[in-house]
């Protein structure tokens, strides 16, 4: 045990003495949490326009219909109606702007009285793949809903309520932030992939593991050591998450048993990773280069910052592959679900990849044959 001490602590001088190593491991992840959280930490401050040019002359069903848009909370820009719209949206880079045709209310009177030929229609325009566009679609189909009840004399029988997370779930608000937050400690407790696998493989480059086999340190207290010390700094981490995300944004996050039984095996798994891709690697250049070719999939395509719902099925095809995607879902299962049992299984997925991983770290760490 003094052994694996000693070692410990001179690790921790090295790993720490590094600026890099030391922001990417404590304040890369707040730093994070803070733009994320700044963002959509709070959804009711975010404001959308829509810029609305009205062609029929500020007409009693043209003015309804720009009212309704408005009340759902889409702040309205009017533009000029000399302006030509196409060239006014390109010129200044406008995502989304609803046009109001001449004659639009002859053409509602018309169609109300029974007119089958008549065709009252708006058109929007703008970037069509772009999330404030689909935002602003759904405000304007909502007025133009609103609008044909008024005109048919209908009464609204169908409506949404909507309601936070069911009780039980660990964090009840369901907001924006409790999504993030899985994801940031998740980028946080890979990270350390880097620096692990550059280090090793500057040990096995400049033959310090055919030094320190010379010693009474043993294999595994070395790789014990080193695993020790990114547990213990994934857990400094999540505190100062944590801490921050409470202090600044309001939002408590109390750490279940799994999410503790998650970040320690999900530590143990990355810093073998890391171990066994600097033991493969030639040199710290190419145990960088390989670092990345594991990191950025994982970062991206394991729904760290983005549903995987909304992806393409082969990229969530592609991340039933990647054991970041086990570490993520577990956690917004416990921390934000109170999903126990699908917590549980994604951590026993973690905890299997972290023993088999390890494993191949010691086995791939040739100390006296360097």
């Amino acid at each position: 045990m003094s052994r694996t001490l000693a070692d410990l602590i001179a690790y921790g001088k090295q790993y720490l003495r590094s600026p890099v190593a030391s922001f990417f491991t404590l304040a890369f992840p707040v730093v994070l949490l803070l733009v994320f959280g700044g963002v959509f930490g709070n959804p009711e401050q975010i404001s959308l326009r829509v810029h609305v040019q009205n062609l029929d002359n500020g007409s009693d069903y043209s003015m309804d219909l720009v009212d309704y848009v408005s009340e759902t909370g889409v702040d309205i820009v009017p533009v000029d109606p000399r302006e030509n719209l196409t060239n006014f949206i390109r010129e200044h880079s406008i995502p989304a702007a609803l046009q109001i045709p001449k004659g639009f209310h002859e053409e509602v009177g018309s169609a109300k009285a029974g007119n089958l030929t008549a065709r009252p229609l708006v058109t929007l325009y703008g970037d069509t793949s772009s999330a404030a566009f689909q935002a602003i679609e759904g405000a304007v189909w909502g007025a133009v809903t609103r609008l044909n009840f008024v005109l048919a004399d209908a009464i609204p029988v169908v409506s949404v309520e909507n309601q936070g997370l069911p009780d039980g779930s660990a964090q009840e608000s369901g907001s924006a932030l409790g999504f993030f937050l899985p994801g940031i400690i998740g980028i946080m407790v890979l990270t350390p992939i880097f620096m692990v696998s550059a280090i090793s493989a500057e040990y096995r480059t400049r033959h310090y593991f055919k030094l320190m086999a010379t010693t009474p340190l043993r294999k595994w207290e070395f790789l014990f050591s080193r695993t020790i010390l990114i547990v213990a700094l994934a857990f400094v981490s999540t505190l100062l998450i944590v801490l921050v995300a409470w202090l600044v944004f309001g939002e408590i996050f109390i750490l279940t048993p799994i999410a503790i039984g998650l970040i320690a095996a999900g530590s143990v798994l990355f810093v073998a990773m890391g171990m066994a891709l600097g033991n493969l690697a030639k040199e710290p250049e190419a145990a960088s280069a390989l670092a990345n070719v594991v990191y950025f999939p994982m970062m991206f395509l394991t729904g760290t910052f983005f549903p995987l719902e909304i992806m393409p099925d082969f990229i969530q095809t592609t991340a039933l592959f990647l054991p970041l995607t086990y570490f993520n879902n577990g956690l917004r299962d416990t921390l934000v679900f109170g999903n126990v049992s699908g917590a549980l299984g994604n951590l026993a997925v973690v905890a299997v990849l972290a023993v088999v991983f390890f494993a191949l770290s010691a086995w791939s760490l040739k100390w006296r044959a360097e």
